[in-house]
Order: structure tokens, then C-alpha cells, then sequence
């Protein structure tokens, strides 16, 4: 099953992030940086945590997982800090394992339709 939403551009801030809700659940977040716009899964990908407003930094332009604190940037979409590795692993292993080396996780942008006034998302379940 798939949804088409219609959200109205003006209904989105600027450099906040605004939340669709889907099911009553949370979907996808939006921002919006001057005119452009991101949609982004919200779901961290690490363990599948929700984020939600408290969740975003504007000065750094990050979004941290509410559950285990990575830290993911916004212009890349890239994990930025795994507090794990940070805090607690590097202090229990060599420093040549590979428990110490980088994850590869990235927040999943989704793709949108523009037009003058309105976002459009098309989504199926199996998407958020």
C-alpha cells in the first residue's frame, strides 16, 4: 500500500526540523535549509530509535539518536560520533581493532516531488 502526502511548503520552518506522522507513528522528517528541502526516514539506522524535535542541533546541524546518542550530520547524512567507540570500547580493546574502526551508517533521504507550493511524498510502508 502506498500513501501520496501533499504538504504545503509554507507549513515547513526554516532550519527546524518538521515531523510527518504516519499511523501514528513518526514517518519522515523535512527540512528546510533557504528553498531547499530534505525528507529523511526518521529512524535512526543504528537500532531504529525515533527522533524527534529535543533530537536536533541548529548550530551544528545534527541529529542525535534520542536511544544511544550518535550523532548523524545533516549536510552529509553520515554518523558523526558513536559515543560507544568514544566513551567505552577504546578503552577495552587494542588500539588496532576493528571494533575502533568508523560504522558505515547513514540517515535515509527519500525521494519528493516539488512544485510551486507543495511537497509531495509518496510512500509504502515498507519506506518508513
Amino acid at each position: 500500500m502506498r500513501h501520496l502526502i501533499k504538504i504545503l511548503k509554507k507549513d515547513v520552518p526554516f532550519e527546524k526540523p518538521f515531523f510527518v506522522n504516519l499511523a501514528g507513528e513518526p514517518g519522515v522528517i523535512i527540512f528546510r535549509e533557504n528553498n531547499s528541502f530534505r525528507v529523511l526516514k526518521n529512524v535512526c539506522p543504528h537500532m531504529g530509535g525515533f527522533f524527534t524535535s529535543k533530537d536536533y542541533c541548529s548550530r551544528q546541524k545534527k541529529m542525535t539518536c534520542p536511544w544511544h546518542a550518535y550523532e548523524f550530520s545533516l549536510s552529509t547524512l553520515q554518523l558523526e560520533k558513536n559515543p560507544s567507540v568514544d566513551e567505552w570500547i577504546a578503552k577495552l580493546v587494542s588500539s588496532d581493532s576493528h571494533y575502533l574502526k568508523p560504522r558505515k551508517m547513514k540517515l535515509v533521504e527519500l525521494p519528493f516531488v516539488e512544485e510551486k507550493e507543495v511537497l509531495w511524498l509518496k510512500l509504502g510502508f515498507h519506506e518508513v
